[in-house]
């Protein structure tokens, strides 16, 4: 959407075919799978992270 061409109104249909290759399409879809990956993986740490319970240490009174 911020391609010269589209934003000043001059494309038609093929302004996929015209102004961008399959490798270049195929590197930008891996680029956003891997941002994704991190974010799931970063949001994923975070809600983990605050569903920990603490650790409680031993009682003296499971020892009786």
């Amino acid at each position: 959407c911020e391609h010269e061409a589209f934003t000043s109104g001059h494309f038609d249909t093929h302004f996929v075919k015209d102004f961008y290759s399959p490798e270049y399409l195929k590197a930008q879809q891996d680029e956003e799978k891997t941002v994704a990956a991190l974010l799931g993986l970063k949001v994923y740490l975070e809600q983990t992270a605050q569903l920990q319970v603490p650790q409680v240490a031993k009682s003296e009174w499971t020892n009786r």
